[in-house]
């Protein structure tokens, strides 16, 4: 019978709401919020991208033709910095030599662009 006791002294003991026992348990606790929805990009197919060179102070193809819903990426090949700058809008962050862009042109039309450093530098995109 006092082995009993003792049991349910210590068993008492340990259930005690200590501070130490309440952070261990609310490190425990998982949260009953649900879990966050992670949307991604769609991915585009390699046969709606357009890849434009940025090399010699010119865009290369200075004219691309692609579907509405495709993707443009310029690359900079060139030795020094360059932007992308569409009529209207500011331009795109600087792309040292060797950075990329990408731009997905959803809307049929005719855009055309410069580089925001260069201006002499100019290209076209024609959009279906």
């Amino acid at each position: 019978m006092k082995i009993l006791w003792v049991f349910l002294l210590l068993l008492a003991a340990c259930a005690q709401d200590t501070p130490q026992a309440s952070e261990r348990a609310a490190e425990m606790q998982v949260p009953n919020a649900p879990p966050a929805i992670v949307q991604e990009e769609p991915e585009i197919p390699a046969a709606m991208v357009s890849e434009i060179s940025i090399v010699r102070y010119t865009f290369a193809p200075q004219t691309i033709r692609m579907s509405a819903g495709g993707m443009v990426r310029w690359i900079n090949s060139d030795s020094t910095s360059h932007s992308i700058r569409f009529p209207g809008s500011p331009s795109s962050e600087i792309l040292a030599p060797g950075e990329q862009l990408e731009m997905q042109m959803d809307d049929p039309g005719i855009y055309e662009y410069s580089c925001g450093i260069h201006a002499k530098m100019k290209g076209t995109i024609l959009v279906e």
